[in-house]
């Protein structure tokens, strides 16, 4: 009897052990704080996929491209990692076609200066906008090609000098997420402090836009137990919960009164096959 009760126990642990998958997402070092919201919803999908996996966070300091060059190679530390959506990559990787921010960082509010919100009067078409109001976006941005290919007039600039733009009148908005742009704008005030940068209050961008997982093309075994443990998170409400929390946050704590913004979407012309069939429960809708 003893015997059959260890050997038992023994079976037990060897499935489970056999179900268990140790995943390793690659972040670089500048990104640890950044990725947090998305490193939370890879989490949230684990927990609902079947098996004890865990989740490691290996963090980076070589330049990020040659990192993702690695990566195809099976010469890094990691094995996925969360990239804004672009074509290049979706052809060399396997992309997980679940948006993880629910199509917030394809949601744009303008940075501006307190003293433009005027200029945005009366522009209630992107042909209106697009010709009027010139923006600033990185040089490496898949954001970038999105506005100029939609009529915007794109002043680029490294990263760390995008504010600066704003700020030195280079530009008259700088478009940025929903739900970060409360954070980002405070923090630009601290360095541009007497320049009065706010969110414009009556215009809202959309586009199909996101983060995305990205693996290596071999690794479908850690993809369908994603891709698992996602659609187990939307069928038990979890994730509607979490974003739902987001949401909230972003009405009643930034004010930015997203409902009643006049939504202006934008084209995008690349998108793939793949991505024009992510089920609409994915995108999250305001109204």
């Amino acid at each position: 009897m003893l015997f059959r009760l260890t050997l038992i126990y023994i079976l037990c642990v060897v499935c489970s052990a056999a179900r268990a998958e140790h995943f390793k997402l690659g972040i670089p070092s500048d990104d640890l704080d950044y990725f947090g919201p998305q490193i939370a919803v890879i989490k949230i999908a684990l927990e609902h996929a079947r098996g004890d996996h865990t989740l490691e966070k290996v963090v980076f300091d070589t330049p990020t491209l040659r990192a993702i060059r690695d990566l195809e190679t099976g010469a890094t530390d990691f094995d996925m990692f969360i990239a804004g959506y672009d074509p290049d990559k979706e052809k060399r990787f396997r992309q997980l076609y679940v948006p993880l921010t629910r199509g917030l960082l394809g949601m744009r509010v303008f940075a501006i200066k307190r003293e433009n919100q005027p200029l945005f009067t009366g522009l209630d078409t992107l042909r209106q906008l697009s010709g009027k109001i010139s923006v600033t976006s990185a040089n490496a941005w898949t954001d970038t090609r999105i506005l100029q290919a939609a009529g915007f007039k794109v002043h680029t600039a490294e990263t760390e000098n995008l504010w600066s733009m704003l700020a030195n009148n280079r530009v008259e908005a700088f478009p940025r997420a929903v739900h970060e742009i409360a954070t980002e704008i405070q923090f630009a005030r601290d360095q541009f402090s007497d320049h009065d940068l706010v969110p414009e209050q009556s215009l809202l961008l959309v586009y199909p836009f996101d983060y995305f997982l990205y693996l290596r093309k071999a690794d479908t075994r850690r993809q369908i137990i994603l891709q698992t443990g996602f659609t187990n998170a939307y069928r038990s409400g979890a994730l509607d919960r979490h974003f739902q929390s987001l949401l909230d946050r972003l009405e009643n704590t930034d004010q930015l009164g997203l409902k009643s913004r006049k939504v202006i979407e934008l084209p995008v012309a690349d998108l793939s096959l793949a991505m024009k069939k992510i089920p609409e429960h994915y995108w999250l809708k305001l109204d």
